[in-house]
């Protein structure tokens, strides 16, 4: 038998893979338990014979497995409420004797044709027999020899047919129909019409019929719909209880029945897969779903595998008896089943009492101590472990008698087994005077029974039984006993009056206070939750006042979070029902939903799930990798492309959900090789049409047809360009996507060529696009050779190809420009106006070729130190010319320390301080990682493994006002390879989405979120519903262009320019300086470029507040190597050979970091002049390696499109480094002051973290003064934010261990993470808001000096 199954088991395997290999597309993937109708047979139990009709009506009825009559019907027929009574002990085996209550009701109308039948035997059968056995129906109920009845019982058929063996020799099959049947006359005649000596009447094959009418009976609602229906249903009826109905009248009843589709049962979702329940819980109800909805058959069996443990209803509701598992199991009526694992446990013990808390004893006397337990419905046995913490003092027996034995105090304690619950006794051994003084003292200590809180509870106990041992000798001994009693009775009154009163609220917080921290918190914990939030909702109104509020919002927040996760559960699981069985292409969606909702649940959360409902899951996902074959399959390549061709379509649903599925599909690399291929080659069919080809998505299909009317445009083109001619092509572009016909409007610029077999024939070939707000003259990129013309737009609509030449009348060139001596200069003169097309030759000119010689091609070069004017003019036009001043200047100075050398130096400084970095650290994490250093070095994993704790811990919140902070995270991340899109699950460009959040900071936050956006090619600000303005990065573009000062430059504040808002300004402009389409841009950089070349000191150097910061230089720096300009050899960043880079090396100090200003300066506000600066540090560490990036040829610093970057982890909950940080740093981007606006850079806590922390770590809470002082700073900093200065004049507090190492800090606050200070080590001067004030003081004094030294010389 085996060998066969193996066999056949080959043999289906082999059909199977040559179906998936060669089929075309059918496959059928069965789940774990059934599908579609499964395994079930028609049942009807009747006694039509009596004229009673059913006793069950047909009904669909599961089989389990391979079940006989006997079986099915014994486990059918308990769950209807009518127990089979069943005799064993006969010839015949398992024998039918009759059915409990079977016969309840109803009057006996036996049908006329029995009647007859008797009638012809000469018998006297009629409608007045009795049952004897009611309300049973037995086989001899109705028995009497003069009615002829004597020989009735019960048979049974099968499809029709009444087989030969007993019930329990019967075998049943899937789709069987048994028929249950009451014979009362002829033994079996009335129900066969069959007899020896011939059929009284054809017995008609109502199989059909009952099929129908138990389909009907499962939902009638649904079918009988209409009166119509309703009369073909009850004429069915009256049709199959018919004993001799031809076969005529049963298909005519059975045909006249509705129809409709039958929708078998796929799975059942339990509400939950395992309950935990006490042995005397009340009764808990047991949900079931049956999926697909709109199944035709709801009905749900229940049934327990030990209804001993828990019995279940048949709706759902389990009642627990005893401990143990039951597994509780729904099943439909095609035999698919669901359970649930019911554990039944003893309802424990939450706390114990002694009957005494304390005892006064001498030696040898003895006391039996009395446990009790709590709560008084406990079913565990109470089962105590005594013990004495000494029992050379006190001992204790087993049974609890405490004996004493010497001078001292002990504690007895009772445990109960197998835990840590537990109460305990203080047993005081003394001699009598002892023991009435310690009595008295512990009465006299009490506070007055008026004053009496709930805490004093033990103090009153101990007293109280104290003073009840005592012995009447030791209570003589007291004067004044019969004091002591009156108060401690009044005590004694009031504490259990609050005890009482306290009683459930105590138990409650014992639940409460027993339930894990939040973050522990799993559904392992659910009844631990359900039990503590059981026992607060059964307080009284009273009572729940009197539970602390730390216990309520603990109690609160774990039945939140646990009904988040029973949620979660919960949708999973109704997700999961719903998923197709089988699934196709056209089902996708249905399983990603699913899918991703699982891969969200934690581990303890997919236990809760059936393993039939994972198994559904795993089924689809591996059925689509089977499909998305067929459909890559059945693509020829080599034909020409039909987007509307049924395999087209259906490769694009293929597509759809491997794209979505991806990483769970086990699609080989051959197959997802050739979905590219044809990716490829459904992209190169679509995109071309009569002369247009739009570089779009694969799946977007062009459309170019010739405009009908070019009427309108031909104006158009004259009213703006005097001189253009009529176009020589147009096109009426427009889009559709493939995957579902729609209309398609590009949502980005995409490379459109058009073909003009004209346009090396025109003067001036333009493109431009028409629609009805006029005419717009696009940028494209000619290739006359091929004749072709490309645009990058996003637009549909009307395009035309025109020539439009436009005559020079004028030429330009910059007014000055200065170039090393020695070397070459290209001059380019600018055509007027900037379209002009007219093909022109150059004449150039020196005024004084010794000092500036220039050839033909305007190649300008050095001679000698000096200034020399050269001319270009147009040849054949001399009027037409332009001039410009040319300075010969010498070169830029050497350096004393190489770059790569200052760069060692500071690198190994800053990691030898920063060792476990964190949030702060950024610059540091930049400048290493810019620098080459391994991004696999524990540095980088540090840094990223805290910042994503930190962001868990504050639900992905940086800070609530500075945006830059987001901006300058978002650069670390990318710089150390992690995709700034999601870091712990969080996309940190989301909060940069809010502008009017970005503009908070002023021109910072607009500037630091443009470089972020653009350090990455794939990076791009979300669409967030519901902020007042979307950020763009036209907007952040516009927002700085529009700030711009007259000198070129940018600031805070002001109308001056400043250099390091400048320098910052040209590094988030950077990406589009010299770029096509943004000669705004261009410019605007050019400009400030001459700005910050005349700002540039005699050293080389920058200036702030009147002193020469090195930070100021960094910026500087580093906006030139962001345009890809070298200031060693941009002649307008050399003074007298000074030069940036070296006026910033001069800053450093050998061995470790920058200083801010040089011994010596003056003071700006800044660090201690000559001494190491962590700020100074940190920007001059990140110039000098996008300095030596730009001369080894590699990309900007923030241009980190060199990197591949990819999501990071969600962080292992170690801590954020915060707590124990061994630095902090305030880099920040600007030079010798906080001019980002930003928080970063300090380790300290920010004042959203609560609380204040001393230099040891440990927490200390901060006095009302305190915090009412850093309320009014917090105000003034959001005042100020947008101001460039915000000194305070309190003391600088070092931000690096070097410089703080031997500051005694202990007990002081750290400095707010968020104050927008930036302090320094020596003292500040003033702050900006007080300069004016200084000043008016000053002059007002300089004035009234003046006007006494006037006088007294008058």
């Amino acid at each position: 038998m085996r060998k066969d199954k193996m066999r056949m088991k080959k043999i289906l395997a082999f059909l199977l893979t040559f179906l998936l290999c060669f089929g075309g597309g059918i496959y059928d993937t069965v789940p774990a338990k059934a599908q579609g109708e499964g395994s079930s047979v028609i049942v009807s139990v009747e006694k039509f014979t009596l004229g009673k009709g059913w006793i069950t009506e047909p009904e669909v009825v599961p089989l389990l497995g391979e079940e006989t009559v006997s079986s099915l019907l014994t486990r059918y027929m308990e769950q209807k409420g009518y127990p089979l009574i069943v005799n064993t002990n006969t010839s015949y085996g398992w024998y039918l004797s009759g059915i409990t209550r079977g016969d309840a009701g109803g009057d006996l109308q036996i049908p006329d044709l029995i009647k007859e039948m008797a009638d012809k035997d000469n018998k006297n059968l009629t409608d007045t027999l009795t049952n004897k056995y009611a309300p049973d129906l037995n086989e001899f109920s109705y028995a009497s020899a003069d009615a002829g009845t004597e020989t009735s019982g019960w048979m049974y058929s099968v499809n029709n047919d009444f087989p030969g063996t007993s019930m329990e020799s019967y075998t049943l099959k899937n789709k069987d129909v048994l028929r249950i049947q009451f014979t009362l006359y002829g033994t079996g005649l009335d129900v066969s019409g069959e007899s020896p000596g011939g059929n009284v009447y054809d017995r008609a094959d109502k199989s059909e019929l009952f099929t129908r009418l138990a389909y009907i009976n499962q939902a009638m609602d649904s079918w009988l719909s209409t009166e119509q229906d309703q009369n073909a249903y009850d004429h069915a009826v009256e049709t199959a209880q018919k004993l001799n109905a031809t076969q005529k009248e049963v298909d005519q009843a059975c045909s006249a029945l509705p129809d409709q589709a039958v929708v078998w049962p796929e799975s059942i979702l339990l509400s939950d897969s395992s309950l935990t329940l006490y042995e005397n819980d009340p009764v808990t109800a047991l949900d079931a779903k049956v999926y697909p909805k709109n199944t035709s058959f709801p009905g749900i069996s229940w049934d327990s595998s030990d209804v001993e443990v828990a019995s279940v209803t048949q709706k759902g509701r389990i009642t627990p008896h005893k401990a143990g598992t039951a597994m509780i199991t729904a099943m439909t009526q095609n035999g698919i089943r669901e359970s649930c694992a019911v554990t039944v446990i003893q309802r424990p013990y939450t706390s114990i009492r002694l009957n005494k808390t304390a005892l006064s004893m001498e030696a040898g006397d003895t006391y039996r101590l009395e446990a009790s337990g709590t709560p008084e419905n406990a079913t565990e046995p109470l089962q105590i472990t005594w013990g004495s913490s000494d029992s050379s003092i006190a001992e204790v027996s087993g049974d609890g008698v405490v004996t004493a034995v010497s001078q001292g105090t002990v504690a007895v304690t009772a445990q109960q087994n197998g835990t840590d619950i537990q109460a305990a006794c203080q047993v005081t051994v003394g001699d009598a005077k002892e023991l009435a003084l310690q009595a008295q003292a512990l009465i006299e200590a009490l506070p007055k029974a008026g004053t009496l809180t709930i805490e004093d509870v033990d103090e009153v106990w101990t007293a109280q039984d104290s003073w009840e041992s005592l012995s009447d000798t030791s209570k003589s001994y007291l004067d004044n006993s019969k004091v002591l009693e009156q108060k401690l009775s009044r005590c004694l009154s009031v504490i259990q009056t609050l005890t009482k009163k306290y009683e459930n609220v105590n138990r409650v917080a014992s639940l409460i206070e027993k339930l894990p921290s939040l973050s522990a918190l799993s559904m392992t914990d659910r009844k631990a939750v359900e039990d503590a939030a059981d026992a607060y909702d059964a307080l009284k109104t009273e009572e729940k006042i009197l539970v602390d509020a730390a216990y309520k919002k603990r109690l609160e927040k774990a039945r939140s979070r646990m009904e988040e996760m029973v949620t979660e559960v919960k949708e999973t699981k109704e997700l999961l029902a719903s998923i197709p069985n089988p699934v196709t292409l056209q089902d996708t969606a249905a399983v990603i939903a699913p899918f991703e909702k699982y891969e969200s649940l934690d581990e303890i959360q997919k236990e809760q799930l059936s393993q039939g409902l994972v198994q559904r899951l795993m089924d689809a996902l591996d059925t689509l990798p089977f499909l998305i074959t067929e459909a890559v399959n059945a693509i020829d390549i080599s034909a020409s492309v039909r987007p509307e061709s049924l395999q087209i379509q259906t490769f694009l649903q293929a597509v759809a959900a491997y794209d979505e599925l991806k990483d769970s599909l086990a699609v080989s690399e051959e197959i997802t090789g050739q979905m590219e291929q044809i990716k490829t080659w459904i992209g190169t069919g679509i995109h071309a049409k009569s002369g247009v080809s739009a570089d779009s998505y694969w799946y977007i299909q062009t459309h170019a047809r010739e405009p009908e009317n070019l009427t309108e445009v031909e104006k158009a083109l004259k009213k703006k360009y005097t001189n253009a001619k009529a176009p020589s092509e147009a096109w009426e572009i427009s889009y559709t996507d493939i995957r579902d016909q729609s209309c398609y409007k590009q949502e980005r610029n995409i490379a459109l060529t058009f073909s003009c077999k004209d346009l090396a024939k025109m003067e001036n070939p333009q493109v431009f696009y028409y629609s009805g707000n006029g005419l717009k003259k696009l940028k494209p990129q000619m290739d006359l050779g091929l004749g072709t013309a490309l645009v990058k737009t996003n637009k549909s609509g009307l395009f035309v190809i025109a020539d439009v030449p436009i005559p020079i009348t004028g030429l330009d060139m910059k007014n000055m420009c200065k170039v090393t001596k020695g070397s070459t200069l290209a001059l380019a003169p600018k055509k007027i106006p900037d379209d002009a097309t007219s093909k022109v030759e150059y004449v150039w000119e020196s005024s004084d070729a010794s000092i500036v010689s220039v050839d033909g091609k305007g190649n300008v070069t050095g001679k000698k130190a000096g200034t020399a004017v050269v001319t270009a003019s147009v040849k054949g036009q001399a009027k037409i010319k332009a001039k410009t001043k040319v300075t010969v200047v010498t070169t830029a100075n050497s350096l004393s320390k190489s770059i790569k050398e200052v760069i060692k130096e500071t690198a190994a400084y800053a990691k030898s301080t920063d060792q476990s970095p964190t949030l702060g650290s950024e610059w540091y994490v930049i400048s290493q990682a810019r620098n080459g250093m391994d991004l696999n070095d524990t540095y980088f994993s540090v840094y990223y493994n805290h910042l994503a704790n930190y962001l868990k811990q504050k639900n992905g919140v940086l800070s609530e006002s500075a945006y830059t902070e987001y901006s300058k995270v978002i650069l670390a991340v990318t710089a150390i390879g992690k995709d700034a899109r999601n870091v712990a699950g969080y996309n940190l460009f989301k909060p940069l989405a809010d502008f009017e959040q970005v503009k908070n900071q002023g021109l910072n936050g607009p500037i630091w979120a443009l470089i972020a956006l653009k350090s990455y090619p794939d990076y791009q600000i979300p669409q967030i519903s519901g902020v007042a303005e979307q950020t763009t990065e036209k907007k952040l573009l516009d927002f700085i262009l529009g700030r711009q000062l007259k000198d070129g430059g940018w600031a805070l504040s002001g109308r001056k320019a400043d250099s390091d808002m400048t320098g910052m300004a040209l590094q988030s402009l950077s990406p589009f300086y010299n770029k096509s389409g943004y000669e705004d841009v261009t410019k605007a950089v050019n400009q400030a470029l001459d700005c910050l070349g005349s700002m540039q000191t005699k050293t080389g150097g920058y200036i702030t507040m009147g002193v020469e910061t090195s930070e100021s230089t960094a910026q500087v720096i580093t906006a030139l190597t962001s345009l890809g300009i070298d200031p060693k050899k941009d002649t307008r960043f050399v003074k007298n050979g000074a030069w940036t880079v070296q006026n910033l090396i001069s800053y450093h100090i050998g061995g470790s970091g920058f200083m801010h200003v040089k011994a010596g300066s003056g003071n700006n506000g800044g660090a201690a002049a000559g001494e190491v600066d962590g700020l100074a540090t940190g920007q001059g560490f990140y110039s000098l390696v996008a300095y030596q990036r730009l001369l080894d040829g590699k990309t900007a610093l923030y241009d980190m499109s060199d990197l591949a970057v990819k999501p990071g982890g969600t962080g292992d909950g170690s801590g954020t480094g915060l707590e124990q940080a061994e630095m902090t740093m305030d880099i920040v981007q600007g030079g010798g002051r906080n001019a980002s606006g930003d928080t970063s850079g300090s380790k300290s806590q920010s004042p959203s973290t609560a609380s204040s922390r001393t230099t040891d770590g440990n927490a200390v809470k901060k006095p009302a003064a305190a915090k009412k002082n850093e309320q009014e700073k917090t105000a003034k900093k959001k005042a100020d934010e947008k101001t460039p200065w915000s000194f305070d004049g309190s003391d600088y507090k070092p931000k690096t261990k070097v410089l703080a190492k031997e500051k005694d800090t202990k007990g002081k606050e750290n400095v707010p993470a968020a104050t927008n200070a930036v302090l320094r080590d020596d003292k500040r001067i003033f702050s900006k808001a007080q300069i004016p004030y200084v000043l008016c003081l000053v002059c007002g004094c300089t004035v009234v000096g003046v006007c006494i030294y006037f006088k007294k010389r008058i």
